[in-house]
């Protein structure tokens, strides 16, 4: 699901007068009122009154998407979720997180359950769950790169990157195909990369781009066929543990 701004609603930013309203609403509410500062909110309102609110929350080395609330009375209307996609639209990282043990309604708008959250994110989640009483509290993940096309940078930036891996296949002219369908054809062999398929460049670019810790902990994928040959031939380039899923 793409994330995108809801344009029913106005966000308009927190003020220090709201911050005593969004205290008791998060402590009414179970929410995270740590930290709470009205730069790191924004606010829906109708008449001057806040209907919802939400933040990104900073930490030393990361951010977080958190309390995020909607009035009981004005429920319903979708103003919790208009309020989550603007502040993932704002977010200062492409890998927005929370911690939440509300799970299913996190799933609706894109967000992926995870272990592999930033120490300080871990720390909360475990804190959640053994001091408040929040057993099913876990971390989510979007990852905004999933929503966008590639920009022409990127792509070059990842043929540089695949050539000093792969062979760069060749476009040959074919007499046969070019007289049966009355034009000029040229057939472009991927079937001579390494595992007969083009998609091995991706498994080649994803393991190059992988920190020393993200290619210590291995990689996992599903596959039918090409895809996991792609995992595992570029895992095997690098020394990275591999498990294909078919």
């Amino acid at each position: 699901m793409s994330i995108e701004t809801h344009q029913e609603f106005a966000f308009l930013p927190a003020t220090p007068e709201d911050v005593r309203f969004i205290a008791e609403t998060a402590a009414r509410l179970k929410l995270d009122g740590g930290n709470l500062s009205a730069e790191q909110f924004i606010t829906v309102r109708r008449g001057g009154k806040i209907l919802g609110f939400g933040r990104v929350r900073p930490y030393e080395e990361t951010y977080e998407l958190a309390t995020v609330a909607v009035v009981e009375e004005e429920r319903g209307r979708g103003i919790g979720g208009a309020i989550g996609r603007e502040l993932v639209r704002r977010f200062p990282q492409d890998e927005v997180y929370i911690v939440t043990d509300q799970v299913d309604y996190w799933e609706r708008l894109g967000f992926l359950r995870t272990d592999l959250l930033p120490r300080e994110l871990a720390e909360k989640r475990d804190e959640a769950c053994a001091r408040f009483g929040r057993p099913d509290a876990v971390g989510m993940v979007y990852d905004r790169r999933f929503d966008r096309l590639p920009t022409i940078a990127e792509v070059y930036k990842a043929r540089h990157i695949i050539e000093r891996y792969l062979p760069r296949t060749p476009l040959l002219h074919n007499l046969h195909l070019s007289r049966l369908l009355k034009c000029e054809a040229y057939l472009k062999l991927e079937n001579l990369m390494p595992i007969g398929a083009f998609k091995v460049r991706g498994g080649v670019y994803l393991c190059a781009g992988l920190s020393d810790d993200e290619r210590a902990r291995g990689i996992v994928g599903a596959s039918t066929g090409n895809h996991g040959q792609s995992l595992a031939y570029g895992a095997k380039l690098f020394g990275i543990r591999c498990l294909i899923f078919v």
